[in-house]
């Protein structure tokens, strides 16, 4: 129990260090002796306390978050929920900023940055998804990529006649 809370108290904060290089970076600091090792989701780092100006204490973004959703009250404004997710994007915790956008599209469907953030294009007069306006333009994927359905069938019989050879000379070819 005491090491989960040990894990959870990690993941809740984000102390910021300042190095005497002009960096600024951001984890879980932890001093020992001579030494501060930041913990961050990739890895850790350590840093002499020499080259460490000075450490800030504070929460995580993640943890954050909710704290901030609270302050909005039952009925958050659209403006308030759109500042919210302005915010999720500059702390990068993706997840929330979604959810903080839909919130915003679910007050006014239209809401340009809100659709934009999520991936949405205007295409027709009407909202849709990239891989939507892509499909609506006459567009398919084929690995990976989006092209011309005539060039998806010039380029799959290009394989075919590929494996063909391939088989004729005696060689395992896939596609």
């Amino acid at each position: 129990a005491l090491c989960a809370a040990s894990a959870m108290a990690r993941v809740a904060v984000a102390d910021t260090i300042y190095l005497t290089d002009g960096r600024k970076l951001e984890g879980t600091a932890i001093e020992h002796g001579d030494t501060v090792t930041l913990q961050t989701p990739i890895g850790s780092m350590d840093f002499p306390k020499a080259k460490v100006l000075r450490i800030e204490k504070g929460l995580s973004p993640t943890a954050e978050y909710p704290l901030r959703l609270k302050k909005l009250g039952a009925s958050p404004a659209l403006d308030q929920r759109l500042a919210l997710a302005r915010w999720c994007k500059e702390k990068k915790i993706f997840k929330e900023m979604r959810a903080e956008y839909e919130a915003v599209m679910a007050l006014d469907p239209d809401h340009i940055e809100a659709r934009e953030a999520l991936g949405y294009v205007q295409q027709d007069g009407r909202w849709m998804t990239r891989d939507e306006a892509m499909t609506a333009q006459g567009f398919v994927r084929y690995k990976n990529e989006w092209i011309p359905k005539a060039e998806k069938e010039r380029r799959e019989a290009e394989d075919r006649v590929h494996v063909l050879l391939m088989k004729a000379v005696g060689h395992d070819a896939k596609v």
